[in-house]
């Protein structure tokens, strides 16, 4: 059984304000801090005890109100093993679930994450503890699973997924206040309010990361990944993606294609 337990701190762990996608299932629990976590059409708050299982390939966003506090434990699984416990999950296994554990059981899902993380099991002996131990995780999230706040999710969630699906436009606030029918003023404040930045940097931010992802699954080059991502021009592009990334787009390539050679 494919199964790797991680402990974060978001101090060493950059990936979380920023949209990214894991490349496995993952069983997501925090520990300490508060937040949102926010896919494509849904946001959630978070805080100590709240369970997610976020499908892989599905692109997330998480923003703690104070990083230094913000700890959180992953479980990440194979493809392969999604597959095989689906049918054995009680939710379905490609669409994100949220749940809040009530305190007075807290304690066990922090003794699910320790077990697998510290165990000197192997082999068959740890496949059945993997497995009992993912089980009781998807029984949980069953039993508390919550829906988004239905505020976020009317005029957010919709000018999310318009914001996601017209990334190629030149997209100005104005423009995204009126696809949900809000003055540009009080869209701002609820945008700020909920996803805790601006709307124009959240927008930046994703044309960034819809251009890792151009980079790296195609061979197009910097000029037509550019404007597939809505930059004005191939400089302003360039100079936002190194300031992001730290480096060129060229170069995100190549370092990109060098790590995978290496790991075949």
């Amino acid at each position: 059984m494919a199964v790797n337990v991680m402990l974060y701190h978001t101090g060493k762990d950059k990936m979380y304000n920023t949209w990214h996608k894991n490349e496995q299932g993952c069983f997501l629990y925090i520990h300490s801090g508060k937040g949102i976590i926010a896919f494509s059409n849904k946001i959630y708050s978070i805080e100590r005890g709240s369970l997610l299982y976020i499908p892989y390939n599905r692109y997330h966003y998480t923003l703690p109100e104070k990083p230094n506090e913000y700890t959180r434990s992953k479980i990440f699984i194979s493809n392969k093993q999604v597959a095989a416990l689906a049918s054995e999950m009680v939710f379905h296994a490609t669409y994100p679930v949220y749940t809040m554990i009530p305190p007075s059981e807290q304690s066990e899902i922090e003794l699910i994450y320790s077990l697998l993380k510290n165990t000197s099991l192997k082999g068959e002996h740890f496949d059945m503890l993997a497995n009992g131990c993912l089980m009781q995780l998807s029984a949980y999230l069953d039993a508390y699973k919550i829906s988004a706040p239905d505020f976020l999710n009317g005029y957010i969630e919709d000018s999310l997924h318009y914001i996601n699906q017209n990334i190629s436009s030149r997209l100005t606030v104005e423009e995204i206040a009126k696809s949900v029918n809000l003055s540009k003023y009080y869209y701002c404040h609820i945008f700020k309010d909920a996803i805790g930045t601006s709307v124009m940097d959240y927008v930046l931010n994703t044309r960034i990361t819809f251009a890792k992802e151009l980079l790296i699954s195609t061979q197009k080059s910097v000029s037509a990944i550019s404007e597939a991502c809505g930059f004005e021009t191939l400089s302003c592009f360039c100079h936002q993606f190194k300031h992001y990334t730290g480096m060129s787009a060229l170069n995100y390539r190549k370092n990109i294609q060098k790590s995978k050679k290496e790991i075949e």
